[in-house]
C-alpha cells in the first residue's frame, strides 16, 4: 500500500519539477534579471523547499513556490547589502511588469511577496513615486 503512495508522490513531484523548470524559463525570458546560473540555483532551492514542505500544505502553485523563494532571496540579499535598493527596485519593476502582463500568476502568495518586497524598498528609502514609473 505504501509503495503505491510513494510511486504516486514521486510522479507528483516529477510533474512539479517539470512545471517549475518551465515556469522559471518563462519568467527569466521575460523579467531578464536572473542569469542562467542564478535561475538554476533558484529552481534547486524552490524544489528543495517544495520537497521539505509540510504534507498538509497542499494547493500551493509552482508560481507561488517560485516567487516566495525568489523574493525571499532578494530581500535577504538586500538586508545583507549584496543588492542595493536601486537594483532591487529595477528587479521589482521588471517582476511587476511580468505580473501585469501575466495576470493568471497574481494569486495571494505572489501579491503578498510583491507587497513585502515593495515595503522593504520603501523602508530603505526608495521614493513611492518610483513605483509609478515603468
Amino acid at each position: 500500500m505504501f509503495g503505491i503512495f510513494k510511486n504516486k508522490q514521486k510522479a507528483i513531484d516529477a510533474d512539479f519539477k517539470k512545471a517549475l523548470h518551465l515556469f522559471a524559463e518563462f519568467f527569466c525570458e521575460r523579467a531578464q534579471f536572473l542569469n542562467p546560473r542564478q535561475s538554476k540555483e533558484l529552481v534547486e532551492t524552490v524544489f528543495t523547499v517544495y520537497l521539505e514542505r509540510n504534507p498538509e500544505e497542499t494547493g500551493q502553485s509552482v508560481c507561488e513556490f517560485y516567487f516566495d523563494a525568489m523574493v525571499g532571496n532578494i530581500i535577504e540579499a538586500m538586508n545583507q547589502g549584496v543588492i542595493d535598493k536601486f537594483t532591487a527596485l529595477r528587479m521589482w519593476k521588471q517582476t511587476n511588469r511580468f505580473l501585469l502582463a501575466q495576470p493568471d500568476f497574481n494569486d495571494r502568495v505572489v501579491i503578498d511577496c510583491m507587497s513585502n518586497w515593495k515595503s522593504l524598498l520603501l523602508h530603505n528609502g526608495v521614493d513611492r513615486m518610483n513605483f509609478d514609473i515603468p
